[in-house]
């Protein structure tokens, strides 16, 4: 009787199995990982054409909104040509002075005040009926086009005769018939009519970009002093250039562009488009300089939210095709392993065959036999037993896959008594 014990470990065609399941399994890996790192890329190739868009937008909508100022002061100075040389504004009557301010401001609302100053400074005719008699000759507007002895703007401040309200004010001199200096018309705007024709720009860009952006504009002078603001109302307050606000920065030498920066007042990324108006600067000024801008991150939200709605989509169909993959996979990898079992059995059994139909001696032939049902079944150690022919006792025990001190290790070997002899 014959009895073989063998201690197994992993085949060798398993270890292979399971090598080719990780090579699988990691090509699976990156090629998600490949997907994403291709949204990704996309994410912010989609983005910087969207921010690029939405940058050069801005840009035009300042460029247009200085525009429409420049042709505010260029209807202005056209204005007070023909003031200056109307036969009434020529007067010296307070009452014909004041009839012709009046129907001028109903004609044009956007004149907050009008008035005439004589050669002295002392103004003899307004709109609103006030003011008369009252000395404007330190005043800076009357200095610039005395001076000047031309058409002036002077830029935003508080007017003394608008109760110190925010003003833009033009004046033209006056010449009687024989070329001498006459006196000062004086026009003055309010900072609203600015507003107005920036406010107007600012709703298209708004039309234009949709409801989910915010859009805010300012109104600076040289120097970066804010004129009119619309959404924190911090005019006369805030100055641009000291807060470090870049696009007030680069609207100073540059005539118009976008940027990308950061909002010192808010407190987060946006951006800016500018633009420099050139209207009234040969005539002393004002110089302005309209910024738009848009938060950043309200200008790459449509594409964010475009792109979950694709990520969840995708990932609804994507995931349940990567774990169908993956057990396909493992499936085959098993079955796979299995047929590479079955291989070498077959091979195992044929060399045993070889073995018992080729050796003569007994001994050679139960060592390799243990060997052979070692390799079958991937054991790392393997023993075989013979019996005498009463069945009692052991009369050779042969191994493999132990050397000299793991056998030291056993002691005494097997008898048959224990279980062996139950086996």
């Amino acid at each position: 009787m014959v009895v073989m014990q063998v201690s197994s470990h992993l085949p060798g065609c398993q270890a292979r199995g399971d090598r080719s399941y990780r090579s699988l399994l990691a090509l699976i890996i990156v090629i998600v990982v490949g997907a994403l790192l291709a949204g990704w890329l996309t994410l912010r190739y989609l983005s910087g054409r969207l921010l690029d868009g939405t940058s050069e937008l801005l840009a035009l909508g300042a460029v247009s909104a200085v525009q429409k100022l420049d042709v505010l002061v260029g209807e202005r100075f056209g204005d007070l040509q023909l003031m200056s040389g109307n036969v009434a504004s020529r007067s010296i009557d307070p009452h014909i002075l004041n009839g012709y301010f009046r129907k001028v401001q109903a004609a044009y609302p956007l004149y907050a005040w009008l008035g005439k100053a004589d050669r002295t400074g002392r103004i003899i005719g307004s709109s609103d009926g006030r003011h008369l008699g009252s000395d404007a000759a330190d005043a800076a507007w009357y200095r610039a086009a005395r001076d000047r002895g031309a058409f002036a703007v002077q830029d935003a401040a508080p007017s003394l005769q608008m109760d110190g309200a925010m003003a833009v004010i033009f004046s033209a001199p006056v010449w009687t018939d024989g070329g001498m200096f006459d006196g000062v018309i004086v026009a003055q705007v309010a900072v609203w009519a600015l507003e107005d024709a920036v406010a107007q720009v600012a709703v298209g860009l708004q039309a234009q970009l949709g409801s989910g952006y915010r859009v805010e504009w300012q109104i600076v002078k040289r120097g970066g002093d804010v004129i009119s603001d619309s959404i924190l109302r911090e005019e006369g307050r805030a100055n641009l250039l000291q807060l470090g606000v870049l696009s007030a920065r680069l609207v100073e030498s540059i005539a118009s562009g976008s940027v990308q920066e950061y909002h010192p007042r808010r407190h987060t990324e946006v951006i800016t488009g500018y633009a420099q108006s050139r209207a009234g600067q040969e005539a002393g000024g004002p110089g302005w300089a309209v910024l738009i801008r848009v938060d950043r991150n309200e200008a790459i939200e449509p594409i964010r939210r475009v792109l979950l709605f694709l990520a969840i989509g995708g990932g609804a169909v994507l995931l349940p095709l990567v774990g169908l993959l993956l057990w396909s996979t493992y499936r085959l990898t098993d079955e796979w392993r299995l047929s590479v079992q079955r291989n070498d059995a077959l091979l195992g059994l044929v060399e045993a065959a070889r073995y018992l139909t080729s050796e003569g001696k007994t001994d050679t032939l139960l060592q390799s036999l243990t060997e052979i049902g070692v390799r079958l079944t991937g054991a790392r150690y393997g023993a075989m037993g013979v019996f005498d022919e009463s069945g009692d006792r052991l009369t050779r025990f042969l191994t493999f896959g132990m050397n000299a001190d793991e056998e030291a290790s056993i002691g005494a070997l097997p008898d048959g008594h224990g279980v062996l002899g139950y086996l």
